[in-house]
């Protein structure tokens, strides 16, 4: 899948970061009923195209949602979810040449709330972030003998 061009630019290529935060953007203000939970999604994307500098996606849900960019993440957050270019590629279901960076923090089941309510139909992404939202075991467990 080609990257879309960018209408600033169009012999410059909408990076990742753009299209996927992008993507999540529409999908929140296309559903114009309300979320059904309470909460603040933020979703940062690095780009490196654009030195490092991370840009953030961030949605509160209320009684209804509102979304905005920004260029910091908000202190207050119910859970931040951390990409690299490559996550975000993973996450639009596009190849992938390197590892994924992937970061979640905060109120993982906050994050399973808006994938099922948002992206509930849209398989790469929805597996992505669900396996990313399980809690990692770091205990053990020894058969006897």
């Amino acid at each position: 899948m080609a990257a879309a061009a960018n209408p600033a630019n169009p012999a410059e290529p909408i990076a990742e970061t753009t299209l996927l935060l992008n993507y999540l953007d529409a999908r929140v203000r296309k559903d114009t009923l309300p979320p059904g939970f309470t909460g603040r999604v933020c979703v940062g994307v690095k780009d490196r195209a654009r030195g490092g500098a991370v840009r953030w996606w961030i949605a509160d849900f209320t009684d209804k949602a509102r979304t905005f960019f920004a260029a910091d993440r908000p202190r207050e957050y119910g859970v931040a979810v951390g990409l690299d270019e490559h996550g975000a590629r993973a996450m639009l279901g596009l190849p992938v040449t390197g590892t994924p960076m992937q970061l979640v923090t905060g109120d993982r089941a906050l994050l399973l709330k808006f994938v099922r309510r948002y992206l509930r139909d849209v398989s790469p992404l929805q597996s992505r972030i669900g396996a990313m939202s399980k809690p990692s075991s770091t205990s053990s467990t020894r058969g006897r003998r």
